[in-house]
């Protein structure tokens, strides 16, 4: 059976009372929090990795706080932190001239995490520079980074090394094992709103008219689509951020009907252990559901794990959705009045 250790400063710390270890899609930095027993001498901002014993990375990053505390009967240390990706979350984006130009995603994304001993991984093709790309005012680099992946409808994560990963939307590979009930599953619960969710969605866009488009379908371009398991009026109407014609109304509004259905239903499960295949369970993956209880038989995406280990032995919480609630829509550019496009 394989163990955690966090290794700090030459030190090498096991046998945990509590550890937590949770990794998501939709947190770019993954955190940790553990206890031990006895008084350690160990330095907030320290680097740490957190590994198995037989060698496996889960996260490089840095302690965040240290807590000491004592009694008359223990003695206790409680540590917690984030993956390298976390400087990249809360520092503020510097740029010289506030803009890059003819920059690809790639090269805006290590300029930004160079800094921050944090690398870039990209599992994508390769794409055009943008010819210019703005820092907004006071935003962090994380929600530069995050700005510019819209514009091409990429996706960004991070590894357990720590690093940013680009890669295209919607593309998973699938884990090993399966999660099902009766079977692996210890505990399931599930959330499902219609808060975000509507019976008709409307996009209203305006573009520049061409050979091929004009008149209204140009000039006053509207789409409607409509979700027919919203069973009582719920009308939403937006404008587009861009100029986009009929059919990108038309794509925009289908993109908002079928990612707020996929966001309007989350399932956590928690299972025995933190292994999955040779692995432990890794948010990114799609995994085959078969639940009898929520009669639920189909893939679904990790988008969180938390692995614990505590009194009560070893667990992973799992959150799932499905796929489509992260697809990104890519973004097409506001044109200027000479034509170009003011990135």
């Amino acid at each position: 059976m394989t163990d955690l250790v966090l290794v700090v400063e030459g030190q090498r710390l096991a046998g945990f009372k509590r550890l937590v270890l949770s990794r998501g899609l939709e947190q770019l930095a993954a955190a940790f929090a553990l206890t031990v027993g006895g008084l350690e001498p160990i330095n907030k901002g320290a680097a740490c990795t957190i590994e198995r014993d037989d060698g496996l990375v889960l996260l490089t990053g840095y302690i965040g706080s240290v807590d000491d505390s004592y009694d008359g009967h223990n003695h206790e240390t409680s540590l917690s932190g984030r993956s390298k990706m976390a400087d990249v979350v809360d520092c503020s984006a510097v740029v010289p001239g506030g803009e890059f130009r003819n920059q690809t995603l790639e090269q805006i994304s290590e300029r930004l995490c160079a800094p921050f001993g944090v690398e870039v991984v990209s599992e994508r093709m390769a794409r055009k520079p943008f010819p210019k790309f703005a820092v907004q005012e006071a935003e962090t680099c994380a929600e530069t980074i995050g700005r510019a992946a819209k514009a091409e409808g990429a996706a960004i994560s991070s590894d357990d090394h720590g690093d940013l990963v680009i890669r295209a939307s919607g593309v998973y590979l699938s884990a090993a094992t399966g999660l099902t009930q009766p079977g692996n599953i210890l505990r399931g619960s599930r959330h499902q709103s219609w808060d975000e969710r509507f019976s008709s969605y409307t996009v209203k866009s305006q573009s520049s008219g061409t050979a091929e488009t004009y008149g209204r379908s140009a000039s006053a371009a509207k789409a409607t689509v409509e979700d027919a398991a919203v069973t009582r009026p719920r009308p939403m109407v937006m404008i587009a951020e861009s100029q986009v014609g009929l059919a990108g109304a038309r794509k925009r509004a289908n993109w908002e009907r079928a990612t707020r259905a996929a966001r309007s239903q989350r399932i956590t499960y928690t299972v025995r252990g933190w292994g999955e295949g040779d692995g432990i369970w890794t948010p990114g993956y799609l995994v085959s559901v078969n639940d009898g209880l929520f009669g639920i038989k189909d893939e679904l995406l990790i988008v969180s794990a938390t692995l614990t280990k505590d009194k009560n032995g070893e667990t992973t919480e799992i959150e799932i959705i499905r796929p489509e609630a992260l697809d990104v829509l890519a973004e097409p550019p506001k044109k200027k009045k000479d034509g170009g496009f003011p990135w």
